[in-house]
């Protein structure tokens, strides 16, 4: 009795969907360009809004607010240029004496 061996089973290849993924992006991103240079700049006038009067009590401390000429206040103290870091640590001093910081949760 001969043995006959049996053919090998077909494994079906993945398909690799990268190079697709890599062709729709190259697409999007020469689409964005093409479009970007077609629209002018100067065609879209943009109004920003500007505050005038703003209930600064209202907002989460600390706050640092910069005025026209660029000075700088931190939580209404005044700051010389330069001195940003400083007033950090006042705030991380701050921070270590229990005061409750709007960046971390408490618990309720």
């Amino acid at each position: 009795m001969s043995k006959t061996r049996l053919p090998e089973p077909h494994t079906p290849k993945a398909i690799d969907s990268s190079l697709a993924i890599v062709n729709i992006v190259l697409l999007l991103i020469f689409f964005f360009l093409a479009t970007g240079t077609l629209i002018s700049s100067d065609s879209v006038e943009i109004d920003l809004p500007e505050t005038t009067e703003l209930p600064l009590d209202l907002l989460p401390k600390p706050l640092l607010t910069v005025d026209a000429n660029a000075a700088m206040t931190l939580d209404g103290i005044p700051l010389e240029s330069g001195t940003l870091g400083r007033g950090a640590d006042r705030l991380s001093d701050a921070a270590r004496s229990g005061r409750p910081q709007p960046w971390r949760r408490h618990p309720a």
